[in-house]
């Protein structure tokens, strides 16, 4: 028998695989290929501000220095970067605007610095000024994923299936049983696969669609991320990511023209000077609740877990907020942040 099976091989049920893995539990984790994930799909922006109301996110204090810390880890485990940091800078739209930047500047402290530079770089201008968070920056998510999806192939933790919630079948009063194998515990982490789970259909879980461009823009030069009404994240390549769009009650998950219109429009706007071609265009759903937190903890049946709806912060919080849900599964009953408790939702 084993400790746990994780269903997911995205980002939150990674980062809590890796968790139970360096405290010793023995698991499986289970990831199908066939259906699209957000996590893949992410440009894996970090950022512990709300730009557009100028307000800190949700656990900002906390989840920085665990995200570094964590990651920081991984990076002497694994030999490769993931956790990048560098500036992110918000190009402001009117007076009224900055107005508001300066009135909430307090409450952004200590992730951002002043600055009344009214260019960017060549061919960006910022009339109006600018907010430069000082404490942001990427993750190379699939990097990451791949990284322990090969460790565990190595290890014969990682099963590639077609997950099916009619086969994980109650095995006795205290395990569960799938594929030949019996465990403990079972944590879905499957994202907006969730919402066909028979043990979480109560739960207010939805798909919050985005789109991401990758493109080629020869004469911008940029050593941050640029934020107006959508990202553009500079690439190792030369390349620039940029996005995303939110698309709400949708059950497409396919790139769509309307969605590269909508991103090449806002573009358009922000860089009038330069020209950009499409590299590639990927889409993704992020599994997101109504009141935009998390869904963790234990579900009606004994054995059963939750880690999901992380949302578009994902990045930034899953490392605290797996460690949370690790502290939980080990009886620490408390851990789980009560914003994030599935309870609210009985």
């Amino acid at each position: 028998m084993l400790d746990f099976l994780i269903i997911g091989q995205g980002i939150a049920g990674s980062v809590l695989a890796r968790m139970l893995e360096k405290s010793g539990r023995k698991f499986h984790i289970v990831q199908s290929d066939s259906y699209p994930s957000a996590s893949r799909v992410a440009a894996g922006v970090w950022n512990p501000i709300v730009v557009k109301r100028f307000a800190k996110t949700w656990l900002a204090d906390e989840t920085i220095p665990a995200a570094k810390a964590f990651f920081s880890e991984e990076e002497d485990f694994f030999q490769e970067t993931f956790f990048i940091s560098t500036e992110l800078i918000k190009l402001l739209s009117n007076e009224n605007e900055k107005k508001q930047m300066e009135k909430r500047w307090e409450q952004m402290m200590p992730f951002v610095e002043a600055d009344n530079s009214t260019k960017v770089t060549d061919g960006v201008e910022a009339p109006f000024g600018i907010l430069r968070v000082k404490e942001a920056g990427y993750s190379r998510i699939p990097a990451y994923l791949d990284a322990c999806r090969k460790h565990w192939i190595a290890s014969k933790n990682f099963i590639k299936a077609d997950f099916q919630h009619r086969d994980l079948k109650r095995k006795d009063p205290e395990s569960w049983e799938w594929n030949g194998q019996t465990y403990k515990q079972v944590v879905f982490c499957e994202g907006i696969a969730a919402r066909n789970n028979p043990w979480m259909k109560d739960l207010p879980l939805s798909n919050t669609k985005g789109q991401v461009l990758e493109l080629s823009i020869p004469d911008l030069h940029l050593d941050h991320i640029l934020n107006k009404q959508l990202f553009v994240l500079p690439q190792k390549n030369g390349n620039f990511r940029v996005g995303s769009t939110y698309e709400w009650n949708t059950e497409d998950l396919q790139p769509s023209e309307e969605g590269k219109a909508e991103l090449l429009s806002k573009l358009q706007k922000l860089l009038p000077n330069k020209k950009f071609e499409v590299v590639q265009h990927e889409a993704g759903g992020r599994p997101t609740t109504s009141d935009r937190r998390p869904l963790m903890g234990a579900l009606a049946e004994e054995g059963l877990f939750a880690f999901n709806g992380l949302g578009s912060r994902g990045v930034l919080l899953v490392p605290y907020l797996a460690f949370c849900m690790l502290e939980f599964l080990n009886g620490k009953k408390t851990a789980i942040p009560d914003e994030a408790r599935l309870q609210r939702f009985a």
